[in-house]
């Protein structure tokens, strides 16, 4: 992997978008600044092809960290928080609907779950298949709900 271009510039992406938060932990560079803000970047000897700015022009090839970089703390924890609702609830309400046969729901955490891996390499945050996940999620856990709610006015009566 130490010779591989494309591994490598996606360490540097890391670096920067690192070191960009590290700038402005708070509020970040700003949203759609990643492309157009620069740090000091350590570039390995395999990029070193090229000078600091021609990698500056780069995208972020990691939603998180692109995410942290330009929005801050004051953006990114609210993200992760949702993420972490989303996950914990939406994986609990899949399993109580698959216990019930009702299997679409192991497929939409499964999506959730391989789209969230996947955003590791890719920067695609403001892609709308990403919210439409997300928006199924949470109907997932709203189904869930009022499933759970059914049943125990059932067993109630």
């Amino acid at each position: 992997l130490q010779e591989d271009k494309s591994y490598a510039i996606r360490l540097l992406m890391n670096q920067k978008a690192l070191g960009l938060f590290e700038e402005s932990p708070v509020i970040g560079v700003g949203t759609a600044r990643f492309t157009k803000e620069s740090t000091p970047l350590v570039l390995p000897a395999v990029l070193q092809y090229a000078r600091q700015d021609h990698f500056d022009s780069k995208s972020a090839h990691n939603s998180y960290l692109g995410f942290l970089a330009e929005g801050g703390l004051l953006a990114a924890i609210p993200f992760g928080l949702l993420l972490l609702t989303l996950a914990l609830k939406g994986g609990s309400a899949a399993f109580f609907l698959v216990k019930r046969g009702q299997f679409w729901a192991a497929g939409v955490v499964a999506g959730f779950v391989g789209m969230s891996i996947h955003m590791w390499a890719v920067n695609s945050l403001t892609n709308s298949g990403n919210w439409m996940v997300y928006g199924l999620v949470a109907a997932l856990i709203v189904t869930a709900g009022r499933l759970r709610r059914a049943e125990r006015l059932g067993q109630a009566a």
